[in-house]
């Protein structure tokens, strides 16, 4: 099932292009800005005759003895009785916005840099957004490097969530309000869904 593609192919790639190593698992490779390429890892599969991805990762972190791991955690994932869970973000209501929050503060490994992730929480209602601007600095000394990104995550509600995993072939077990397996209330911090494959 899986052979068509080795580990020196992954690495030596320079082309773009689709290059499928069997079980659904295909090597992504799209032109950059640099002139070079950028390589990801995909799972190709089908739910209700349409067919879809999934990402597994960059080829840079994620080798091809991995990237077939999770292809096959995926298959099996999907497979009917496959059962998963769906932790999403809270409806925007109960989301408070707020700016520069200090989020974790902390000493490097080996104990010669500090770091600090700090934390804004902003909201897009007409989009349904909810974005997270994360600053990650490091200060060594006197030396002192910040790297900004953001997380972007489209709010679902509970029941629309549910909707779209019923309409993909998915069974609901549970909704639930906490990771301890308290029920769901919409005002809960934690939304997560557990579904099967039917």
């Amino acid at each position: 099932m899986w052979d068509k593609l080795s580990a020196t192919f992954v690495r030596g790639l320079k082309k773009p292009g689709n290059f499928g190593d069997g079980g659904g698992l295909v090597l992504q490779s799209t032109a950059n800005k640099a002139g070079g390429v950028t390589k990801s890892w995909l799972f190709r599969y089908q739910i209700n005759k349409r067919q879809r991805y999934m990402g597994l990762g960059s080829s840079r972190t994620v080798s091809l003895a991995e990237a077939r791991l999770r292809a096959n955690e995926a298959r099996s994932l999907l497979a009917r009785g496959g059962l998963f869970g769906v932790d999403l973000v809270p409806d925007l209501p109960v989301w408070k916005e707020y700016r520069n929050k200090v989020r974790f503060r902390g000493l490097r490994r080996g104990g010669k840099s500090r770091i600090t992730l700090v934390e804004s929480v902003r909201q897009d209602r007409t989009k349904k957004l909810t974005l997270f601007d994360q600053e990650y600095i490091e200060q060594r000394g006197r030396e002192r490097k910040s790297r900004r990104f953001s997380l972007v995550f489209r709010t679902l509600t509970v029941p629309q969530m549910t909707r779209r995993l019923e309409n993909a072939g998915f069974r609901i077990k549970a909704v639930l309000g906490d990771y301890s397996g308290q029920p769901w209330d919409p005002r809960a911090d934690v939304w997560l869904i557990l579904a099967e494959k039917c």
